[in-house]
C-alpha cells in the first residue's frame, strides 16, 4: 500500500492457487459412428493416475482402454456406436474426487453409407439370383431396407442379415441393356429420413 511516499508491504501476503484441473485438448476431437480409434487427452492442473483415473466420453461413445501417459497426459482407445447420434459430447476424466471435464469437446459425426461388396457380380439376361450385398457404416433393418440394380432389374425381395449384410433377390428382364449398374441399398428411417448406401 502506498500513501504519498509511505510504502507498507507485507510479503507473501496473497497467493496464487492452481486453477481447477481441466481437460484442454483432444486429438482428435471427432470421430465418425461404426469406428474405434485412439484420442490423445491433454489437461491442465490434472494429477492423472493410472488405475485410479476413469473416463467418459458421453452417451455413444465406449471407452475401451484409458492409458495414463503423465499426470496431465492420457490416451483413450474409444469405439463411437454405428446407431450413436452426431452430437458433440462432453469429455470427463476423473481421479479420486478431482474431474477434469470439457463440455461438447468430442463430435460425433455421421459415417457415410456406402456398398463394398455385391457377390456374385454378374447375372445374365433372363436370369434370377440372389445377390449378397455387405456395406460400410449402414443400418440395414428388415423391412425398412430395399434395394435398386438399376434399369432392367426388378428386386424380388430383400432379406436382411444385420446393420451391413444384406441378400437381395432379383430378376434380369430378358430384354435388359447389358453393362454395369449401380446398386443402391436405400433403408428408410424415422421423421422421413432415409439413408442410402
Amino acid at each position: 500500500m502506498t500513501t504519498g511516499s509511505q510504502v507498507l508491504t507485507l510479503y507473501g501476503a496473497f497467493c496464487i492457487t492452481l486453477g481447477p484441473a481441466a481437460i484442454t485438448q483432444l486429438t482428435p476431437s471427432t470421430g465418425p459412428t461404426s469406428t474405434s480409434l485412439d484420442v490423445g487427452i491433454t489437461g491442465t492442473n490434472t494429477n492423472w493416475i493410472q488405475g485410479t483415473t476413469i473416463g467418459t466420453f458421453g452417451p455413444g461413445i465406449s471407452l475401451n482402454t484409458l492409458t495414463i501417459n503423465s499426470a496431465t497426459s492420457a490416451t483413450a482407445n474409444i469405439t463411437v456406436a454405428a446407431n450413436a447420434t452426431p452430437e458433440a459430447n462432453t469429455v470427463t476424466l476423473t481421479t479420486a474426487g478431482e474431474v477434469a471435464s470439457d463440455p461438447s469437446s468430442f463430435t460425433i459425426t455421421q459415417s457415410t453409407p456406402i456398398v463394398d461388396i455385391v457377390t456374385p457380380g454378374t447375372a445374365a439376361q433372363g436370369q434370377s439370383a440372389s445377390v449378397s450385398v455387405v456395406s460400410s457404416f449402414s443400418n440395414f433393418v428388415n423391412g425398412n431396407t430395399t434395394a435398386d440394380f438399376g434399369t432392367g432389374i426388378t428386386v424380388n425381395s430383400v432379406s436382411v442379415t444385420d446393420l451391413t449384410h444384406a441378400t437381395v433377390n432379383i430378376t434380369v428382364t430378358p430384354i435388359a441393356a447389358t453393362g454395369s449398374r449401380t446398386v443402391r441399398m436405400i433403408t428408410n428411417l424415422s421423421c422421413g429420413a432415409q439413408e442410402i448406401a
